[in-house]
């Protein structure tokens, strides 16, 4: 059941961009992005070069994420003008060391611009990359702060010209990887699955530059987007959904659905 379910979330969120498809009663009806109307910005998680599917519960969303999965935001400006994003990870900054906050540096995107986010950032020129792991191994944790693990966060400024703001010289978040010492690797022991859950961690270093620019000034914050995430046992816990049936809608059923080809009697087995 399982593999029918993320062969249709394939076929759903993969690389051919497919926006939508008729799935049978037993699949699950999964969009693979949260955007919210008040900031008209839409943030993917991805992993291994797939979009992470999104499970409704009500007013939250959730992605599972795996002990040991590399990740990274995904994050699409569809308003007109530029705005400014602060990535966050269990209520820690992506750009920042802290608590995170709408003062924290932001990334800038162009209208209708896309970048991706993939470290924890420590200075201009790169910083630690993000990967699902147990919760004592997490960054918070190291940090000493619990109290918001299980969401990834982006805060969304709308800019005009004249301010400071971070951007990335690439927007495709990938760089070349060194190791460093203490750095804690996304490796097989991370693979195990325990009560508490997930969090997520500060992996290898990863070079990704930065550079600030002055073309920009905050206006306004438009709002946040928020993501949940657990393993798939703390989903279970957590009452979430992910094996929700998809409902079939019967207005949907055609009368007429093939081409006559003659009366076909069926055979009562004799």
């Amino acid at each position: 059941m399982r593999f029918i379910t993320w062969l249709s979330v394939w076929l759903v969120c993969g690389s051919f961009g497919i926006a939508s498809l008729q799935v049978s009663a037993q699949q699950v009806p999964l969009r693979c992005e949260v955007v919210t109307p008040r900031t008209n910005v839409s943030v993917q998680i991805v992993s291994n070069g797939y979009p992470k599917p999104v499970y409704h519960d009500g007013a939250y969303r959730w992605i599972e994420g795996r002990p040991g999965e590399r990740f990274v935001f995904q994050i699409t400006n569809h308003n007109g003008f530029a705005v400014g994003v602060i990535p966050s990870a269990d209520g820690h900054s992506l750009t920042s060391d802290g608590r995170a906050s709408a003062s924290h540096p932001a990334y800038l995107i162009d209208p209708y611009g896309t970048i991706t986010v993939s470290i924890w950032r420590e200075t201009l020129a790169g910083g630690r990359e993000l990967y699902f792991t147990s919760v004592d191994n997490s960054l918070a944790a190291r940090k000493g702060d619990r109290r918001n693990i299980g969401v990834l966060g982006v805060l969304v400024w709308q800019l005009e010209d004249r301010a400071q703001i971070i951007i990335p010289n690439r927007k495709d978040g990938r760089g070349e990887e060194k190791s460093k010492a203490g750095a804690p690797a996304a490796g097989d022991s991370d693979r195990i699955y325990n009560s508490q859950g997930i969090g997520v961690g500060a992996g290898q270093y990863q070079s990704n530059q930065a550079a600030l620019t002055d073309r920009y000034r905050r206006v306004r914050v438009l709002g946040t987007i928020s993501i949940y995430y657990d393993d798939y046992e703390g989903l279970i816990r957590a009452g979430v959904p992910i094996h929700q049936p998809y409902p079939l809608d019967r207005r949907r059923s055609n009368p007429f659905p093939g081409e006559y080809k003659g009366v076909q009697i069926p055979s009562d087995g004799k």
